[in-house]
């Protein structure tokens, strides 16, 4: 690569587009940097209808939550974040995930809008942004999409953007144009101008270094990939291209600390629906043909729902690797019914067959079947009324066998023109299904990374006492995968936190110190938008949850 940038595989988490999730297999002890705590940041922007609320960009330091932080604000004007890169520590896994550097674009004191770039890494030092590039947008162009990658994982300062920028003011009318800001680029340097159709690339990494981007151009029907951030000279992996749907990127064992990408995508062309898996070397391989629905993966395969037929969905496993994919499940599917795939504990994967024209009259079925081979008949966990999520969660990366799924059922029951919503919580063993740890009123949700691979830690909001939707009256707590024993958050006051009145939301977890930032929003109820959403910071070292709160403000963690 002539220029830099790499994110972790863990980066893709966050950052890779909506409907992506990645695995992070990881052998060796590596260590990139140290953190003394980071700087969480947080947008924020005036409540519709109100008067004196605030808008711009502000940070709170992770090491000091306790204390009720005052916000150090670092702009003024409306912010829109563009990237953030990660630092790690590995060793054998992720040990360390925490935010190093991020990329904004806000208005300056010329009323034009820039980009920016913001240290995050050590609460020691207040964060001074500095501009980057000499983007300079008047207010008749906006930024209406972009993606990140970094070209070396090892180093959050190869962070680089791309930007879709509209020409009339508006999005989606034609005529956007496409252009390259990295991290690095001096105030005077000038954004490079791509040829491409699209913000939205797919990297592809060999250990560290990235290899080359995935993206469709609409305009020569063609799946290219590009080896330079430059984005000249693409390779026509696929031709005849209508569309491309993203399935998962992953990372599969290699002799590197990061492992190597796969992309997997479903491609449509004149023929329908193909699914092509493309390595780090950029070989494009088409291993399945079919409408695609619900998909998961594990550290070792992909997991995927061909709902092709009307009346009959079949399940399939897909190395990482590559190979033939392998029929695990076919079974009947109708108008109003749907499959979701959840993952694996390695030995079973977990799905659900829904029902239900409506959340009123929705059921949701459990179910497993062993992966590697074929099933005539699924094992049932169990039957529900409601609409059901979950997730799967285990103590550790390196113990898939204590994987717990974790499951939400939403029932919600019409009487005349009311409703009323009520939560149940499952703990299920899918190794054990009969060991149902049920909880009334209550939720289970993930905290990502830290749920994922490093802390084995859930959290859950219990006693709920809405009847509207939102999770008002629960107490908050974060619960170990392993024992299934929650501990209390406090906040400031001493007491436990719960959740006010029409509010959920979602926590977003680091390593560093075991941090987690997320949004509480507003349940959309009568007295909507008076106070829409408000930011959380969480602890679990502490057990200490802290609200951010700003008068007639809506503020939202990035």
């Amino acid at each position: 690569m002539k220029t830099a940038d790499k994110s972790t595989q863990t980066n893709f988490n966050r950052l890779v587009p909506r409907g992506l999730c990645a695995v992070l297999i990881l052998a060796s002890t590596i260590c990139f940097g140290a953190s003394s705590g980071f700087w969480i940041p947080y947008t924020a922007t005036p409540i519709p209808g109100s008067t004196g609320g605030k808008t711009g960009l502000f940070v709170i330091p992770s090491n000091t939550l306790e204390s009720s932080p005052a916000p150090r604000w670092v702009s003024t004007t409306p912010s829109q974040l563009l990237g953030i890169a990660l630092q790690y520590t590995l060793s054998g896994g992720v040990t360390t995930y925490t935010p190093d550097l991020m990329m904004y674009a806000a208005a300056g004191s010329d009323g034009k809008t820039h980009v920016y770039g913001l240290n995050l890494s050590n609460t020691a030092e207040a964060p001074v942004p500095t501009q980057i590039s000499s983007l300079s947008l008047p207010a008749t162009k906006q930024i209406c999409s972009g993606n990140q990658a970094e070209t070396d994982l090892a180093t959050p300062k190869t962070l680089f953007v791309v930007l879709e920028i509209a020409n009339a003011g508006k999005c989606n009318l034609g005529g956007e144009t496409f252009e390259v800001v990295s991290y690095e680029d001096s105030a005077t340097t000038a954004p490079t101008v791509v040829d491409i159709a699209s913000s939205q690339f797919y990297p592809l990494y060999n250990g560290a270094e990235l290899e080359g981007m995935v993206l469709f151009d609409s305009a020569t029907k063609a799946l290219n990939l590009y080896k330079e951030t430059d984005f000249v000279g693409p390779t026509v992996l696929v031709s005849g291209v209508e569309d491309v749907l993203p399935i998962v990127t992953a990372s599969v064992n290699s002799s590197t600390e990061f492992g190597s990408s796969e992309v997997f995508l479903t491609v449509i062309t004149a023929s329908g629906f193909e699914q092509y898996r493309i390595n780090s070397s950029g070989d494009a391989t088409k291993f399945h043909t079919g409408l695609i629905g619900s998909s998961a993966v594990d550290d070792k395969n992909l997991y995927f729902a061909d709902v092709t037929s009307s009346t009959a969905t079949k399940i399939y496993q897909e190395p990482l690797s590559g190979g033939t994919p392998k029929l695990l499940y076919s079974g009947p599917s109708s108008t109003g019914s749907a499959y979701q795939l959840f993952g694996t504990n390695n030995s079973v994967l977990a799905f659900q067959l829904y029902k239900g024209t409506s959340v009123t009259d929705a059921t949701a079925t459990l179910y497993t079947v062993p992966i590697g081979v074929t099933s005539t008949t699924p094992t049932k966990i169990g039957a529900y009324d409601g609409v059901l999520t979950a997730f799967l969660a285990a103590p550790s990366a390196s113990d898939p066998a204590g994987t717990i799924l974790f499951v939400t059922v939403m029932k919600v029951s019409a009487s005349g023109d009311s409703t009323t919503t009520s939560y149940t919580g499952f703990a299920i063993p899918p190794s054990d299904p009969t060991k149902q740890n049920e909880v009334k009123n209550a939720v289970y949700e993930s905290f990502g990374i830290l749920t994922s691979e490093l802390t084995g830690s859930v959290w859950q909001v219990a006693g709920i006492t809405d009847t509207d939707g939102g999770w008002g009256g629960g107490t908050v707590s974060h619960v170990n995968v392993t024992t299934l024993a929650g501990t209390d958050f406090k906040t400031t006051g001493a007491g436990v936190y719960k959740m006010p009145a029409n509010y959920l939301g979602f926590l977003e977890g680091f390593s560093s110190d075991n941090v987690a930032a997320g949004t509480l929003l507003h349940e959309q109820s009568a007295s909507f938008p008076k106070a829409a959403m408000f930011g959380v910071a969480a602890d679990l070292s502490e057990d200490f949850l802290l609200p951010i709160k700003i008068a007639n403000t809506n503020v939202s963690a990035f």
